[in-house]
């Protein structure tokens, strides 16, 4: 997906994007198997919106110049971003929020204006899209995980709670 348009074209934002897939289906696969095994651990996933971090080179939000692709992405930073500590506030949700339930994904909760993800705003619940939970992407995914790095064991956790709800 590349919903930015001119400002974040070409392959460091697909690969950004198709990386943000790959993270939903896994958390999915993960969950799925978390629960079928009685786990109490839980897996979770989430998006930082649009802060600014190195994946956009050098970014100055505080002025104009450049070329139009730079002036543009400079204007739009400069009125919709945040900053990479705000975009760390979904991830920091998901690790101590003591409600989160195993296969949920956070977010920030404002949209960007026409846009199709959310931007920033305080981390919320997301509703996922269909292909982020596609069980042949899953079962893909997980394969191809364990041949790069090995079989994956998840076995029951010990816990005097009982198994995770």
């Amino acid at each position: 997906g590349n919903s930015m348009g001119l400002v974040c074209r070409g392959g460091p934002f697909q690969r950004y994007h198709q990386s943000k897939l790959a993270n939903m289906l896994f958390t999915s696969a993960l969950d799925e198997k978390l629960r079928a095994s009685g786990s109490r651990v839980k897996a979770l996933v989430a998006a930082p919106g649009f802060a600014i971090t190195p994946i956009f080179g050098k970014v100055d939000i505080k002025t104009l110049g450049g070329n139009t692709a730079d002036t543009m992405f400079n204007i739009f930073a400069r009125t919709y971003a945040q900053s990479a500590a705000d975009g760390a506030v979904p991830i920091l949700t998901c690790m101590v929020l003591p409600s989160a339930i195993s296969g949920q994904s956070y977010e920030p909760a404002d949209w960007g204006p026409g846009w199709r993800f959310k931007v920033s705003g305080p981390a919320k619940v997301s509703v996922w899209e269909p292909n982020c939970e596609a069980p042949a992407g899953k079962t893909l995914l997980w394969s191809e995980s364990e041949a790069a790095v090995g079989k994956f064991t998840i076995g029951q956790a010990v816990s005097s709670q009982g198994p995770m709800p």
